[in-house]
């Protein structure tokens, strides 16, 4: 029989008539309803300890164990949080913010920035670019997340337009979003 015990990452949120229970590991979030929620809860949330899954009725077993609100007991989670966490770090894309201008059609009331005519030209962009595929080797990331921004990045359109086909695989993968 396997056996199981319960997520050092439960947490319980109080409702007035429910309890929400939630799993920081892997980001599930169920709703206890009844008179035991609060009891269920309480147990799921103390220290690491066997929980024998008979005692559970199956409607309430699979998505706490589905959740990852119980875990089979043998598991080390940490493990798998400290290799999900350096995965992670290889894995995500470098991320590379652009500010094409400071020029800016809106007037914000809240904008802090200041404003200018600046603007990134094509003639920048083969040191801009030089500095990217630096920056990659020595992060060892595989892919790229270009962030475009400035005051209005699409008020120098031509300069995004003549930068986005350059950045293109082969030389590295990219994902595009304007902010």
């Amino acid at each position: 029989m396997k056996r199981f015990k319960n997520s050092r990452y439960n947490f319980s949120i109080p409702l007035p008539a429910d309890v929400l229970l939630f799993n920081a590991a892997s980001g599930a979030i169920i709703r206890l309803h009844g008179a035991d929620s609060e009891i269920l809860a309480d147990y799921l949330c103390q220290p690491p300890g066997e929980i024998d899954h008979a005692a559970f009725d199956p409607d309430t077993w699979k998505p706490l164990h589905e959740g990852g609100f119980v875990v089979p007991a043998a598991s080390d989670e940490v493990e798998i949080i400290r290799k999900r966490y350096w995965r992670a770090r290889v894995e995500t894309p470098m991320v590379v913010t652009i500010t094409t201008t400071m020029e800016c059609n809106l007037g914000c009331y809240y904008c802090y920035e200041s404003r200018s005519k600046q603007a990134l030209d094509a003639g920048q962009l083969p040191a801009l670019l030089a500095w990217i595929r630096e920056r990659l080797i020595v992060s060892r990331k595989q892919s790229l997340h270009v962030d475009w921004y400035g005051g209005e990045p699409l008020l120098n359109a031509d300069f995004m337009a003549t930068a986005s086909p350059v950045c293109q695989p082969p030389l590295i993968q990219i994902q595009y979003e304007i902010t």
